[in-house]
């Protein structure tokens, strides 16, 4: 490897031979190399010319434990700077993917698998705890995945803070004026123009009669105004408020009916 700037993890170099320098690894110039939890073993090369890695002209290399998700079988990590023409015969770590759902590493070089803290989960052996996603929570260490919110209720956070998402009170009651009908959402939709809703709710409800609501997504419905009156449930608008016909009147604000004048009286 000549002129490089990488990062290499959980790699094997094994029965590799260099006619000059570096029998598996060979830095050259200034380039940085990192390795994660990778393995050497029977590379050769000349006398002095490093039968694993030789670095030469001011190149890097640094040489780490098993990454997370992974168990390290040598120690905690280590963090060593090869220098001009050293050799590192045999060095070798050994890398075991943590298998016990629900658990992995949280650091680099780790000896031991542990379970997840709660508000994280994993997706597999081999992978790191992940904060649970949006519409998620995980209320316990070591879950087998994360749960999905309850219905009327959201979880908005992207999953940057696993603190959002380590029980079920991190998942939001809808808003009034909204719901929610289904479980694991990330918002509440807005109930639509002549329904309502209070809070925490699967469903909204409609205007009564003698009231509208020409506003999706809030939690009252309106008074039909005066000398009008509306006979039916859920009103989207004031322009079903209707005038009542002569000889009748309206008898409240918000009146569902119209009333029949007194005998000696009318309504024009």
């Amino acid at each position: 490897m000549e002129d490089s700037n990488a990062l290499l993890v959980v790699m094997s170099f094994i029965n590799n031979i260099a006619s000059s320098r570096g029998g598996a690894i060979y830095v050259n110039w200034s380039s940085p190399v990192t390795l994660q939890g990778c393995s050497f073993a029977e590379n050769e090369a000349p006398a002095n010319m490093g039968p694993d890695i030789y670095q030469s002209s001011g190149g890097t290399v640094t040489i780490n434990g098993c990454p997370e998700g992974f168990t390290t079988s040598q120690g905690v990590a280590l963090s060593v700077a090869v220098h001009s023409g050293s050799a590192l015969t045999g060095y070798s770590y050994t890398c075991a993917t943590c298998t016990t759902p629900g658990q992995s590493t949280t650091s680099l070089g780790a000896t031991s698998c542990s379970n997840c803290p709660a508000g994280k989960t994993t997706l597999g052996p081999g992978y790191p705890c992940q904060t649970c996603q949006t519409g998620r929570y995980a209320a316990s260490a070591g879950s087998l995945g994360c749960s999905l919110c309850p219905i009327s209720k959201y979880n908005a956070d992207d999953g940057d803070d696993p603190a959002n998402h380590d029980q079920v009170g991190d998942c939001t009651n809808c808003a009034a004026g909204s719901y929610g009908d289904k479980l694991g959402t990330t918002s509440c939709p807005n109930c639509a123009a002549g329904k309502i809703s209070g809070t925490g709710v699967t469903s909204c409800t409609s205007c009564e009669r003698g009231k509208y609501n020409e506003v999706p997504g809030v939690s009252t419905c309106v008074n039909c105004g005066a000398g009008k009156y509306l006979g039916t449930l859920g009103s989207p608008s004031q322009y079903d408020c209707a005038s009542c016909p002569s000889g009748k009147y309206f008898g409240s604000v918000g009146a569902t009916v119209c009333t029949n004048c007194a005998t000696g009286k009318y309504a024009r």
